[in-house]
């Protein structure tokens, strides 16, 4: 990735950044960068290319390549260039400490997310929010592990007010690691799932990992938990603020909630009092909630509930998650960024509630695997086909080896077999698409669901 400073640096920067020595630099103390690249194919004449070591690719090897493009800085662990050069044993620490000494130049807040499941969807909604009223920035896509977060800090406009940084994880230590390169005045836990459950071996688990958030919180800061999971409740912590899916008491809760075609209402409370009913264009009781985060968070920064209504208004979903289009006669339901056990049933809810708008058609589902589940995973994915039996979908589509599990569930819970199509290749999409197109018809709902290295999307593609 190549992306720009909007404070451009000179050289003696970086090298104070990493504290080592700026070497071959004589007569080039005054040169500035103006971009950071990680990619020597990207990479342009004056950039600062810093080698990072990965599982697939080692970027020391494309030292020479960045050279010949004429980048005018190099961070990498070579010692013997003929342009100026840091050497440093760990490119992405090099990075982080970069990103660290440049995030102290812009006066800002910043606000990290992270969950099991949801923290696009409220990073995305937080943005739409606060963009009412500050300049903001936000993490691109799904920048969120020890090499995007960097570069997110990195990629801020001189002017930002608010940064907000998405933080993923599949393992011990990765949040507190970004966490503390962030220092977060608001750090946020959206919910604690089962996604990773292959690695870290249980909820439990799972949950240490992402409270793992408080540990960079800045003096003052806060954080914001969910308040229907006891694995999170912590009294004994005096900054943390608790939102409840549920209606229960907390700092801020949603009641009354109303799924239809056209979206979803919802009454909104903070400590027990209401403040406004929301309507959002989103389907489902899971957007409800994580649009009251967004809410609450919003008004730490002095947010009212019109600008916050304004702000969900223009809330658009990420690429592939819960995207609704119409492809050749079906209304097709496109999340297929990631799927774990609560997104899929937030999933078939949508399908539900999509479904209420046409009571003639047939609701269909094509589901996929769903990864990093470890030994619970056969029992997952039943569970799962079971709940697709009992939500409703009168047609199932089973896509990848461990969705055999599904099927399996919902012929279990009365699914009739004829009604169930399986496929365990994923890498043969045309097999699926062909089952859709010999049996659903214009006017049929369906449903696409699965983790994203299953590339459930291609099933779509070929529907086209």
């Amino acid at each position: 990735m190549r992306i720009k400073l909007s404070i451009p640096q000179p050289l003696r920067f970086f090298s104070d950044c990493v504290g080592r020595e700026l070497c071959n630099a004589e007569g080039k103390t005054a040169v500035s960068v103006s971009y950071i690249c990680t990619d020597s194919r990207e990479t342009e004449p004056g950039d600062l290319f810093i080698a990072i070591k990965g599982a697939v690719s080692d970027g020391n090897a494309y030292v020479e390549e960045a050279i010949k493009k004429g980048a005018a800085l190099i961070i990498s662990e070579r010692t013997d260039l003929k342009i100026p050069y840091i050497t440093v044993s760990d490119g992405i620490s090099a990075l982080q400490n970069t990103a660290r000494a440049y995030s102290s130049l812009i006066p800002h807040k910043t606000v990290a997310v992270t969950g099991s499941v949801g923290k696009t969807t409220v990073k995305e909604m937080l943005y739409s929010i606060l963009s009412q009223c500050f300049r903001v920035h936000k993490t691109y896509e799904n920048y969120n592990n020890e090499i995007g977060v960097p570069l997110t800090v990195l990629s801020m406009p001189k002017d930002t007010e608010i940064l907000i940084c998405e933080i993923g994880m599949d393992g011990f230590g990765q949040v507190e690691e970004l966490s503390k390169l962030i220092s977060p005045d608001i750090g946020i836990i959206t919910c604690i799932g089962v996604a990773h459950i292959g690695k870290l071996g249980s909820r439990e688990n799972i949950a240490r990992a992402k409270a793992e958030i408080l540990s960079g919180i800045s003096p003052g800061g806060l954080a914001i938990f969910p308040a229907d999971e006891p694995l999170l409740y912590m009294p004994w912590k005096k900054n943390i603020r608790y939102i409840s899916a549920s209606g229960k008491d907390a700092d801020a809760s949603i009641k009354d909630i109303i799924l239809s075609p056209e979206g979803t209402e919802f009454k909104y409370f903070e400590n027990g009092h209401e403040k406004r009913t929301f309507n959002i264009k989103e389907f489902g009781s899971h957007m409800a909630y994580l649009a009251a985060i967004a809410i609450y968070t919003s008004g730490m920064f002095g947010v009212g509930m019109n600008d916050a209504e304004t702000g969900l208004s223009n809330f658009k979903t990420a690429s592939m998650r819960q995207n609704i289009k119409t492809v050749n006669g079906i209304t097709v339901i496109e999340d297929c960024y990631n799927a774990s056990p609560e997104s899929m049933r937030a999933a078939l809810e949508v399908l539900s509630v999509v479904k209420k708008n046409s009571p003639d058609a047939t609701a269909a589902a094509l589901l996929g695997d769903m990864l990093e589940l470890g030994y619970e995973s056969p029992s997952m994915h039943r569970a799962i086909g079971a709940e697709a039996a009992r939500s409703g979908v009168s047609k199932l589509f089973t896509f990848g080896p461990l969705s055999c599990d599904i099927a399996a569930g919902a012929e279990e819970s009365g699914m009739k077999r004829e009604n169930i199509f399986v496929n365990t290749d994923y890498l043969n999409p045309e097999k699926s698409a062909a089952q859709i197109k010999s049996t659903l018809k214009k006017g049929d709902i369906l449903l696409v669901k699965a983790s994203r290295f299953i590339h459930a999307e291609n099933v779509i593609k070929l529907l086209e």
